[in-house]
């Protein structure tokens, strides 16, 4: 087939328009225009692609250096770099894959320079078509996405060597400035005198040799670019008589002034840079050549320094390696744009190599805005609410440009009995699916601090030992009514170098610290705190009140005669005599007129009734004797006594019960099963 693309036409000027003829069919067809005008451009074909590069603009005022492809799948151009000179009607051939391009008119003059390469060039892939239309400028690929999808592009490489493995990377976030020391050379004739650096008349300085005069001398350097784009190549050398050199990059002549010039000698203090000029460097491999016939300048140096910004929002993005799909790594949202400037335009580089070559695309991804759902929060996004008090959430609602308005329920719950911060989730979907954007309240359950104090007992008798308990402290606090939480207490009314009364465990038991005496003083002050959990507190005063203790006082209230079975001794604790309460009561006897229990001769017995008036049984008192009684009652203080009585028990017979005895066959004699 053969193409025609570009040109100039006395009506309209210069073209864009690309015609193809068919021989076989004898027809001649349109194809896409192409995204740049172009008068006089150069055209080749590599496998199943077709380049066109240079050509001029305007007249013959504007030279282009620009390339594009036109990619018959997607039946679209694509700019596809540039070249390092500018320039129009230039020769082209293709040798093996690779693209030479000679001559032509530059800027001035006819050029006298050819640059050869592999025309690999990312490109769109056509089976993932954007959602907007796009559009190609210059070395940059504008994609439009809309919101709520992360997925970006998928990227293919052209490459002549359908041989190749193409991998995909995004470039560094940052470019930096790299230098190269001279004598790092790949390959090359030229070497560093030893004798030169041993003499002092090179030492410092990387390359000062070559090793005839008479022949073509060159020292070539691999290196590794991690960015695409216009790179200033500096010359550090030290030269007294100039020796000019052509300068290569990536096998294309860019100077023939190289490491020219003079610096004043030829020694290490004579050494300076030369700029050599900004030339196009791709990401990945990358080769300068230096070449002289004859004698070498002293070349310490080389130095590459980027004149360009990496995109900027290179670190929001991932790339699979390779099938060149382009993703942000988050889910873009148009009104909440996370690129640099915040115009929701995201900027990157996307860099594909063979291994051997590699080619770069910076790519303007646009997010663009969709009909979606809209939450509104009624009242404010955080809410400080007290602890205990009942939460009613303000609620919210969402509208949609098209589905109108509604409530929303939220998801979450608010503890309001316990302190902490709670989120209130509200979400919502539209019938298409498309998800608002997420809303969260933020409830804060403050701390109310405790109200009250209390305890168990205010008073506490005289003369007990030190560590008696006195009572037990309980708080009041409106966030804990059923009284779960652990608090701590202390006491606040302590004065240094005086006695303690009374000791206050931390969590609220208080005893004393001494042996109260009521005659003495009967009452204290005392200052409390209780602490919450949180750090909230309360103080309450307390008067502890000294009781005064005495034996117990009771009554004998008499005796019931039981008719042969025994006799019923009543008795009353009138006054138990302090706080500890009765340790002992009942009643005590004798034939002696003041019975007590610890006199010899005395009998007594314990009453286990639990209240105030008590009683006993008593039985086998000797018929016909008197005797005396009374009752009693036991305190920590002592022993207290009733009135004393007096009884004679009666003349009768007694059966020992306590046998389950019956009458014998003689006067006073018993029979029982008991004894066997």
């Amino acid at each position: 087939k053969i193409y025609l693309a570009g040109g100039w036409e006395s009506a309209t000027g210069n073209l864009a328009t690309v015609t193809v003829y068919d021989p076989d069919l004898d027809v001649w067809s349109d194809l896409p225009s192409m995204n740049m005008i172009r008068k006089w451009p150069s055209l080749f074909v590599v496998g199943d692609r077709l380049y066109v590069a240079c050509g001029v603009q305007n007249g013959e005022s504007l030279r282009l250096s620009s390339m594009e492809v036109y990619d018959p799948d997607a039946q679209e151009w694509v700019m596809a770099g540039l070249l390092p000179e500018a320039k129009y009607c230039a020769g082209s051939t293709v040798v093996n894959g690779k693209v030479y391009l000679f001559a032509g008119m530059n800027e001035t003059v006819m050029s006298n320079k050819m640059f050869v390469g592999e025309p690999n060039r990312i490109v769109l892939d056509p089976e993932q078509p954007t959602v907007l239309p796009r559009s190609a400028s210059g070395t940059y690929q504008k994609i439009s996405r809309m919101e709520k999808n992360a997925s970006v592009y998928s990227f293919t490489a052209l490459d002549s060597d359908v041989n190749d493995t193409i991998q995909y990377y995004l470039p560094a976030t940052e470019v930096s400035q790299i230098t190269i020391e001279a004598e790092n050379f790949s390959w090359g004739n030229i070497f560093y005198s030893t004798a030169d650096a041993t003499s002092g008349y090179g030492a410092g300085i990387g390359v000062t040799g070559a090793t005839l005069n008479s022949q073509r001398n060159y020292a070539v350097y691999d290196l590794n670019v991690s960015h695409a784009g216009s790179w200033k190549l500096e010359v550090r050398r030290a030269v007294n008589l100039a020796r000019p050199c052509k300068l290569f990059v990536n096998g294309i002549l860019v100077f023939t002034d190289g490491a020219g010039g003079t610096t004043g000698g030829w020694h290490p203090e004579h050494q300076q840079w030369k700029d050599e000029g900004t030339f196009s460097f791709r990401a990945g491999m990358n080769e300068i050549r230096i070449e002289r016939f004859g004698y070498f300048p002293h070349i310490d140096k080389i130095r590459l320094t980027p004149q360009f910004g990496v995109a900027t929002d290179q670190n929001k993005f991932v790339i699979n390696s390779k099938t060149g799909e382009l993703s942000l790594k988050a889910v873009p949202d148009f009104e909440t744009p996370q690129d640099s400037n915040g115009d929701n335009v995201y900027e990157v580089d996307v860099v594909a190599t063979d291994g051997k070559n590699s080619v770069s695309q910076r790519v303007m991804v646009y997010v663009g805005d969709i009909d979606e759902p809209t939450i509104v929060l009624n009242g404010q996004n955080i809410i400080n609410h007290k602890e205990g008090m009942p939460f009613n959430d303000p609620g919210a609602y969402w509208v949609h440009p098209t589905e109108g308005n509604g409530s929303v329920i939220p998801s979450g719950e608010v503890r309001f009995m316990e302190v902490g911060e709670y989120k209130l989730k509200y979400n919502h979907s539209d019938l298409h699916g498309n998800q608002a954007i997420e809303k969260i309240r933020l409830v804060r359950i403050e701390n109310q601090p405790p109200t009250g104090l209390s305890i168990s007992s205010e008073q506490v008798e005289e003369n007990l030992p030190i560590g008696a308990r006195v009572g037990v402290l309980k708080t009041r606090d409106p966030g804990d009514p059923d009284g779960r939480r652990a608090y701590s207490y202390q006491l606040m009314n302590i004065q240094s170098g005086t006695a303690l009364p009374f000791s206050l465990t931390s969590d609220g038991i208080l005893r004393t610290a001494m042996v109260f005496d009521f005659e003495k003083k009967d009452k204290y002050l005392i200052r409390v705190r209780t602490t919450d959990q949180f750090g909230g507190s309360f103080e309450k005063d307390f008067t502890i009140r000294i009781v005064d203790s005495f034996l117990p006082i009771v009554e004998t209230r008499g005796v019931v005669d039981l008719n042969g079975t025994g006799y019923r001794f009543s008795g009353e604790v009138v006054d138990r005599g302090g706080l500890s309460g009765i340790l002992e009561k009942g009643f005590v006897w004798s034939l002696s007129p003041r019975p007590t229990i610890d006199q010899n001769g005395s009998f007594r017995i314990l009453s286990n009734g639990l209240g105030l008036k008590f009683n006993a049984v008593v039985e086998d008192l000797i018929a016909g004797k008197k005797y005396f009684f009374r009752a009693y009652a036991r305190n920590k203080e002592g022993v207290g006594y009733g009135s004393v009585h007096n009884l004679r028990s009666a003349q009768r017979i007694f059966s020992p019960r306590w046998i389950s005895a019956k009458p014998g066959v003689a006067a006073n004699w018993w029979s029982s099963s008991w004894l066997g």
